[in-house]
């Protein structure tokens, strides 16, 4: 049996003691990723227990069928399953899309005897990275610079937190902007 559209794929329902079935190759679902059409799949086909040789489980038959739901909710053109997992699942809102990657860049101030200077620093360089830069913009030999670091949120509680490990990334210092970074000399 050839399928070519989701209705193909929705006429397998009509085999109602069909539990396991593998199916690849399937022109409608190759814009889906991998893990969505698993989901479509699984969302479609409610008899189905094995895809792909792969139990399916009922926490990732619920999710699956939350995330058809989701998945079509901008759509203009709904299948009919999609309001049968609506009155199953009720009606979802769309998941809200949260950034968590870190950022790449923070807006510090660097203080250096009596100047200050703002500066964009890269967050995924190291410490010895971050010294040969601010050697070039103060004229202070890394090797004869001590560097402190003062995360605006805790400066009332603890003082400047030294950057001994010149291997290690800015990142790992959650460092933000408006955090400040203090030049002394050895």
């Amino acid at each position: 049996m050839l399928l070519n559209d989701w209705k193909d794929i929705d006429r397998l329902n009509h085999f109602k003691k069909l539990e396991d079935i593998r199916l690849q190759g399937i022109p409608v679902l190759d814009a889906l990723s991998e893990l969505e059409r698993r989901q479509h799949l699984i969302a479609y086909l409610p008899s189905v227990i094995r895809l792909n040789g792969s139990a399916i489980l009922q926490k990732e038959r619920e999710d699956s069928e939350r995330a058809f739901i989701r998945f079509f909710l901008s759509e203009d053109e709904r299948p009919k399953r999609f309001y049968e997992l609506e009155a199953i699942h009720g009606k979802l809102d769309p998941l809200v899309d949260v950034d968590l990657s870190p950022k790449k860049t923070a807006q510090v101030f660097v203080h250096f005897c009596e100047e200050q200077s703002t500066l964009t620093v890269n967050l995924q360089q190291s410490v010895q990275e971050l010294k040969a830069t601010l050697s070039d913009k103060f004229g202070l030999r890394p090797a004869k610079m001590r560097l402190f670091y003062i995360d605006q949120d805790m400066k009332e509680f603890c003082g400047p937190d030294e950057l001994r490990y010149n291997n290690r990334k800015l990142y790992s210092y959650q460092i933000r902007d408006g955090d400040e970074f203090l030049i002394d000399s050895k």
